[in-house]
């Protein structure tokens, strides 16, 4: 899983945890049409992708925080 950040229609800061691939490089999420998220994200494609290990077995507590644009 990983915590999709971004910025909502309306301006404001907002995120949601979504289900990932990582392939050739390149995140890959699923969205459903009329979720907030995938329209904000049309609206202004900019985000933050944030992964960390929990569930992972790693040691410690460690992110990766990934800022980019979405192609919808």
């Amino acid at each position: 899983e990983c915590t999709v950040a971004y910025t909502s229609r309306e301006g404001w800061p907002a995120a949601v945890v979504m289900s990932f691939l990582r392939r050739d490089g390149r995140f890959w999420l699923t969205a459903v049409a009329g979720r907030d998220h995938l329209e904000s994200l049309r609206a202004d494609g900019r985000l933050t992708l944030v992964v960390d290990n929990r569930g992972t077995g790693l040691p410690g507590r460690r992110m990766l925080a990934v800022q980019g644009t979405v192609v919808v």
